[in-house]
């Protein structure tokens, strides 16, 4: 999927590099990634997701969503700038959710299988609202 169609999704501050370019998949592990990722570096409690920047890039990451712009921007990656990377992330995953069910075709019917195939790393992430998680 490419980066451009992913954050129409995420509202975004400001964005630095080329965003025209294939992603592989979505981590917010830097554990986890591989060529071609999308990294979102999320603020916790106790680990703050933008420390693992730079070794998120070093694996393969060719794009980051954060909400602290780095000194130093390193050639070929896109930077997108959020207010709150965590809603970015549960946004990035509704965007994931609408591609796998087809949704953003045409040709969507609810009986068919249209969609497309995406790999979600790190799924204890995403949060389930309302009664969604009873319905699954």
């Amino acid at each position: 999927m490419k980066l451009n169609d992913l954050i129409k999704s995420v509202d975004c501050e400001k964005v630095v590099g080329n965003t025209d370019k294939e992603i592989s998949a979505i981590c917010q592990d830097s554990r986890q990634v591989a060529a071609d990722a999308l990294f979102v570096a999320v603020c916790g409690y106790s680990i703050d997701g933008h420390e693992y920047i730079q070794s998120a890039i070093e694996k393969g990451a060719t794009a980051i969503v954060l909400q602290k712009m780095p000194d130093n921007l390193k050639d070929g990656v896109a930077y997108i700038k959020v207010k709150d990377s965590a809603e970015a992330l549960g946004r990035l995953a509704s965007k994931v959710a609408v591609i796998l069910t087809g949704k953003n075709k045409p040709i969507y019917t609810p009986n068919v299988d249209t969609g497309d195939f995406v790999i979600i790393v790190n799924t204890d992430k995403v949060k389930l609202t309302g009664k969604k998680l009873e319905k699954k």
